[in-house]
């Protein structure tokens, strides 16, 4: 009986653990004196996107050219969550807001969580390209897929004898 008891007991312990605060760890380190300082840092719930920059190029010549950077602009090292192994997605729609290309219309991505961990002032940098574009006006759609940073931005450009790279 005791044994069931205990079983039950550290079920419920790692249960109680996994629901739990998350905690982490940071590093610091002082290159003056060589010296590492630990500091704990409790996870808030709803982080705030405004702490990273985003900013979506489109450059058109033959192809459409899309550059998607994220900055980590917080001050401190960050953890980007995503949900799945699908890190961003890039969308292209047309003037009469119908899709016309997405990146990952026939990609499949792994349904386990992954992470990106980012320095201050570190640039994440996702690049792309749309093949087949005919002339006309589009908006590009750039998605950061992330649970705790999720970031969205948009730019128009034209494709055709009056090209006009992101505006």
């Amino acid at each position: 009986m005791n044994r069931r008891a205990s079983i039950v007991l550290l079920c419920i312990a790692a249960v109680a653990l996994a629901c739990g605060r998350f905690v982490r760890l940071d590093s610091v380190s002082d290159r003056a004196t060589g010296t590492t300082k630990r500091s704990v840092r409790h996870a808030r719930p709803g982080t705030r996107a405004d702490s990273m920059r985003a900013q979506l190029h489109v450059a058109v010549a033959h192809d459409v050219q899309l550059r998607f950077d994220v900055v980590n602009s917080s001050g401190h090292p960050v953890e980007v969550k995503h949900p799945t192994g699908q890190r961003y997605d890039l969308a292209i729609f047309d003037s009469a807001g119908r899709e016309v290309w997405r990146w990952s219309a026939s990609r499949m991505f792994t349904q386990a969580v992954r992470n990106t961990n980012l320095r201050d002032g570190d640039v994440l940098t996702l690049t792309e390209a749309w093949a087949t574009p005919a002339d006309g006006r589009y908006v590009a759609v750039a998605t950061l897929r992330s649970t705790n940073f999720p970031i969205v931005r948009q730019t128009s450009f034209v494709v055709g004898r009056q090209q006009v790279v992101s505006r």
